[in-house]
Formats: C-alpha cells, sequence, structure tokens
C-alpha cells in the first residue's frame, strides 16, 4: 500500500479528481442559490414600454417603443415562469421632465420576488420626446362609402356625436381641420347603423397622427331611400270648426307628389295622409302643412304643400229614410220585425245640405254582422262628402236572422 501512494503518476490522478469534484459542489450550490448573474436557463418576456408623462406634456416619439425582460432561472422554475410574469410592465418615467428630447431609465414594474442578479432589461434605457399639450373641439364630419342598391338613394347621415376633442402635440393639434366617420353603404337597400371610429383628419382631409380624439367613435345612422314614385295625398281633417260653421271643402296643392317608402294604397295608386286641423276656424283658410313621413314614408318631394280649406255656415235638415239589408250572400234571410224606416238629421255646410235629397243619404244594416241567434241590427248611414249625421231616431233595429250557415 505504501509502495501505491508514493506513486507519483497515482497521487496526480487522485487529485485531479478531488479538485473537480470540489468545483461540481461549488457549482451546484451556486445554481441552486440563484445568486450568480450567468448561472440558470435566460427566458425572455417582450414587453411594451410605457412613458409617463407630466399632465401638461404629450409624447411625441420614444425609441424604442418596445423591449423585454430577460430572466435567468433554475429549470425546477420554467414552469411556473410565464404567469409569474404576466403582470409584469416596463415604464419610463418623464414625468419631471420638460419639453424635448431625453434619456429615461426603465423600470419593471410587478416582478415576481427573483433574486437581484436574476434579470436584466433590455434596453434599459430609451429615448423620449416631449411636447407641450394641446386640446381643441372640432365638428364631427360624417362620409359615406360604396353605392346602394340600384335605384335606392343615400339620405342625410347622422351620428350621436356631433363634436369631438382632439389633444396631441400643439403642432398636431393646430393641423386638424375636423374628426370624420366613414360608414359604408355598399349595396344596402336599406337603413345603415354602424359604430364608426373618430379619425383627426386636416384640411385636404389626410389623417393627423399623434392626435388622440375623444370620444373615440360615434353611431352613425345612414337612411337608405327607395326609388321615388307618384303619391296621392289624402286630406285627413281633424278637429271641428267652431260652432255653426262646417267644412265644405279640402284642397291639396300640389295634390301628387314623389315619394319614396311604404304607402297605403286609393285603389290602384299609393297615397299619403296628411292631417289638416280645422279646430275653431270660421271662414276660409290655406295652410301650410309638412308632408310627414311615418308609417314607413321616408322621402318626399316637395316636403311641404298647402292645403285651402273652405269654411261656410252650417245647416241641418231630417230625412226620412227606408232602412236597407246589404251583404245578404243568399242564403240567409233577414227580416225587420219593427220599424223598416230611421229619421236621419244631417249637418254641413250650407251650400250642400240646402240641395241634398233624400237618394243621396243611404241608411243600412250590414248582414254579414249578423247570426241567426241576432235580434237587432245597427242601422249606419251613408252620406256624401262632408256631410256628417247629427242625430239618428235610433241606432238599433229589431231583426230576425234565418238560414245563414254556421
Amino acid at each position: 500500500m505504501d509502495r501505491f501512494l508514493h506513486n507519483n503518476t497515482v497521487l496526480r490522478i487522485i487529485a485531479l479528481v478531488l479538485a473537480f469534484a470540489v468545483w461540481l459542489g461549488v457549482n451546484a450550490s451556486s445554481s441552486a442559490n440563484g445568486t450568480g448573474a450567468n448561472i440558470g436557463i435566460a427566458q425572455t418576456f417582450p414587453k411594451s414600454i410605457q412613458v409617463l408623462a407630466p399632465a401638461n406634456m404629450v409624447v411625441v416619439s420614444q425609441t424604442p417603443s418596445t423591449g423585454a425582460v430577460v430572466v435567468r432561472a433554475n429549470p425546477q422554475d420554467l414552469a411556473s415562469l410565464p404567469g409569474e410574469m404576466l403582470g409584469v410592465t416596463l415604464v419610463a418615467d418623464a414625468r419631471g421632465l420638460t419639453a424635448g428630447t431625453h434619456k429615461v431609465q426603465v423600470a419593471a414594474l410587478n416582478m415576481p420576488a427573483l433574486g437581484s442578479q436574476s434579470y436584466t432589461l433590455q434596453p434599459s434605457v430609451i429615448t423620449v420626446t416631449l411636447a407641450q399639450k394641446a386640446t381643441r373641439t372640432v365638428g364631427v364630419s360624417i362620409q359615406t362609402t360604396g353605392a346602394p342598391g340600384a335605384t335606392y338613394t343615400v339620405g342625410k347621415p347622422t351620428a350621436d356625436v356631433t363634436r369631438a376633442t382632439v389633444s396631441g402635440a400643439a403642432s398636431a393639434v393646430n393641423k386638424v381641420s375636423q374628426v370624420t366617420a366613414t360608414v359604408s353603404v355598399q349595396n344596402a337597400k336599406q337603413t345603415v347603423t354602424h359604430i364608426a371610429n373618430l379619425t383627426a383628419v386636416d384640411a385636404s382631409g389626410n389623417p393627423v397622427p399623434g392626435v388622440t380624439v375623444n370620444p373615440a367613435t360615434a353611431t352613425v345612422t345612414v337612411p337608405i331611400q327607395a326609388p321615388l314614385q307618384p303619391v296621392m295625398l289624402i286630406p285627413q281633417v281633424i278637429g271641428t270648426p267652431a260652432a255653426g260653421y262646417a267644412v265644405a271643402g279640402v284642397k291639396i296643392q300640389p295634390s301628387t307628389i314623389q315619394a319614396s317608402g311604404t304607402f297605403a294604397n286609393n285603389g290602384t295608386e299609393p297615397t299619403i295622409n296628411i292631417p289638416v286641423d280645422v279646430t275653431g276656424l270660421q271662414a276660409t283658410r290655406t295652410l301650410h302643412l309638412s308632408v310627414p313621413l311615418s308609417q314607413g314614408v321616408t322621402q318626399a318631394q316637395p316636403s311641404s304643400v298647402t292645403a285651402t280649406v273652405t269654411i261656410e255656415p252650417s245647416l241641418s235638415r231630417t230625412f226620412s229614410l227606408p232602412i236597407l239589408v246589404k251583404q245578404l250572400t243568399g242564403q240567409e234571410k233577414v227580416q225587420f220585425t219593427g220599424t223598416k224606416q230611421v229619421q236621419v238629421t244631417v249637418a254641413g255646410p250650407r251650400s250642400i245640405v240646402s240641395g241634398l235629397t233624400a237618394g243621396q243619404l243611404t241608411a243600412y244594416i250590414d248582414a254579414s254582422a249578423l247570426t241567426n241567434q241576432s235580434h237587432e241590427a245597427t242601422v249606419q248611414v251613408l252620406t256624401p262628402a262632408w256631410i256628417q249625421v247629427a242625430e239618428l231616431s235610433q241606432n238599433q233595429v229589431p231583426v230576425q236572422v234565418s238560414g245563414k250557415p254556421s
């Protein structure tokens, strides 16, 4: 054994083995403690860099705008590291600086608990240019692109925002002429409603960079109008003239206009009812009326008309009329079990009532509204235009109905 230990070659081999064992122990301890700057596995986490500017300043530029946190971690920590880094942000605090270009230190906020040498920032310094902040209020303009469906037209668009505030560097804000909202109406056949981004533009319509718009969006409504077609205006009298007076006629001028939308029909011609208020009138009047855009009517040309209301002293007369039976199908039988006549008092303009005859009035009952069990029928009266029934001797008459299918 002594001879083995006195062998120089053997002693050198033993010394090398011991030295390597000591080196492994030292490095393993250092790696476990995470204290070495170049120890562990490096992972890079890209982040945008937020510049904190003074309240009266805006950031004109920053170079670069993104950076990264490089973290060195032990292999056993790699699985949890991405989750821990989610809340980390990079900031460059320029709040104490004035207008101009500055070098600003980058800091990482909300870093997880790591050793002081376990992460680095790339870059650690950025270049920031600050400028005095300016604010203006400008109007909102709506622009449409594309063409609606064939024969359809674009109406006047509206938005829920008419003015917006633009802010940024004074040099940029001073270039802003207006704020625009753009909406496509390509192939549209009905009203388009769209939430559009608001963009600050100069006098030539070019976007102005570096400007913030508040609010950032607007809800825009663009009417899409159907083709125009001839439509007849029908006066709809509302109200009553002064006591002792009556309406003798209403003339709309023009009586037919060009309109688009959904209409009622008077025979084969589309119509629009236009209200004519005659309340309290004692003499003929000419009224200026707007064509109502409602109940499906989207456009009218012209949009207003005149209505000449002829007013006369009223006159009343009483007539004795036979009661007719209408709407018989031929199967049922309707018999009057009481009176077959009714006294009707009518009222209206003197020029019409004075020349009225009984043959121009019709009293009747509607057989279609009766059943085999009906014992009474409602009396109705047809009168010429502008004549109204003022009084009826009886509204119901006794009848007997038979043979009507169930």
